[in-house]
């Protein structure tokens, strides 16, 4: 409710900005309660505010979760393409598993290099976790 602009408006005397919409987004995927999510990302599109990474991320890993394989692929691709949006540590990992049961290979291995040689040598390893366990669940 807080989310829509009329009564934001009115009882706190501002309008949700990206920060407040994200915070939702991670707190329904979280709770995998996504009715809510669908509302806020509803509202979110009517807002006119721009997606960041952060919106992305819980939308990605709410469509793996759903095993929504094609909106997984399709916000995947966003990112890959937008000169705006730099993916962070959790879009590599969400990104994973998608990409390899769509038989995207090469683009898992360009993530996690490029991720890797941007400095975040410490998660590095979490990724190729990642990459292990998707491993064992296929074979």
């Amino acid at each position: 409710e807080l989310l829509k602009p009329d009564i934001s408006r009115d009882k706190f005397g501002v309008l949700p900005d990206i920060v407040s919409y994200n915070t939702l987004l991670s707190a329904t995927v979280r709770k995998n309660d996504f009715e809510i999510l669908d509302e806020a990302l509803s509202l979110l599109e009517e807002s006119g505010l721009k997606r960041d990474i952060y919106t992305i991320n819980s939308q990605l890993r709410a469509a793996v979760t759903r095993n929504q394989k094609e909106l997984s692929i399709s916000l995947i691709d966003d990112v890959l393409s937008s000169p705006h949006i730099r993916h962070d540590f959790y879009f590599v990992d969400n990104s994973i598993i998608p990409l390899l049961d769509a038989n995207r290979t090469k683009d898992v291995y360009k993530l996690i290099y490029d991720f890797q040689f941007r400095g975040n040598k410490d998660r590095f390893s979490a990724l190729l976790s990642t990459l292990v366990k998707s491993d064992r669940h296929r074979g």
